[in-house]
């Protein structure tokens, strides 16, 4: 029998399943953390509490299966969230989660302003606060200090496989969700990273979704 665990890496918990080649679900284990709302328009998660509900459920699904027979791990997540990262690959900020609103005022000023509509039209993605596009201008005008102290911009995803790879990784969808995304040359959009001042090795390498058993 051939085994797959995913790990689902949610806004306020990390699910992880094993399955077998039918799909039937042998196990599952679910290990919550708290979303941090202290002010208004508020909604982070700590990368810590992330990296632990992940492990804690991975040992626990190991523990409760053949281990012998695991072909594969698969890793799901949250979209539109978004981490900065300094040069010793330490977080700089909490995970900002798709519920995260503060940059709402900034970025509709920025749409008008910058005429956003026309930057993104590459992108295929509405203009929300969700994006992490919208959080980074957000983040840049209000944090300058940080903004200059940032190596990395990545997503919690990519964050998690560093931890295995010492790379970060962002496959289509995850990349094409932080609205920096060209769905047409299926890389990150130069016009937006010029505008943001950012250049590609500072985000995830971009890596096809595959499944392979």
């Amino acid at each position: 029998m051939s085994i797959v665990i995913g790990i689902d890496i949610g806004t306020t918990s990390t699910k992880t399943a094993a399955f077998d080649e039918t799909g039937h679900m042998i196990y599952q284990a679910n290990y919550g953390y708290p979303l941090i709302t202290k002010e208004t328009g508020q909604a982070e998660e700590r990368p810590q509490d992330i990296i632990n509900a992940t492990i804690s459920g991975l040992k626990e699904v190991k523990a409760n299966i053949d281990i012998t027979q695991l072909k594969g791990i698969g890793v799901s997540s949250a979209m539109h969230t978004l981490i900065l990262i300094g040069r010793d690959h330490q977080p700089l900020t909490n995970v900002y989660t798709w519920a995260d609103n503060r940059s709402a005022e900034i970025f509709r000023e920025k749409i008008i302003e910058d005429n956003l509509i026309d930057l993104t039209r590459n992108t295929g993605v509405p203009l929300h606060p969700m994006l992490p596009l919208a959080k980074l201008l957000w983040l840049k005008i209000n944090q300058p200090t940080l903004w200059k102290e940032t190596r990395y911009v990545i997503d919690i995803k990519s964050y998690i496989l560093y931890q295995v790879s010492h790379q970060y990784y962002a496959d289509f969808a995850t990349a094409n969700a932080t609205g920096l995304f060209n769905i047409k040359t299926l890389s990150w959009d130069y016009q937006l990273l010029r505008y943001l001042k950012l250049r590609p090795e500072q985000l995830p390498q971009l890596v096809l979704s595959l499944i392979h058993i």
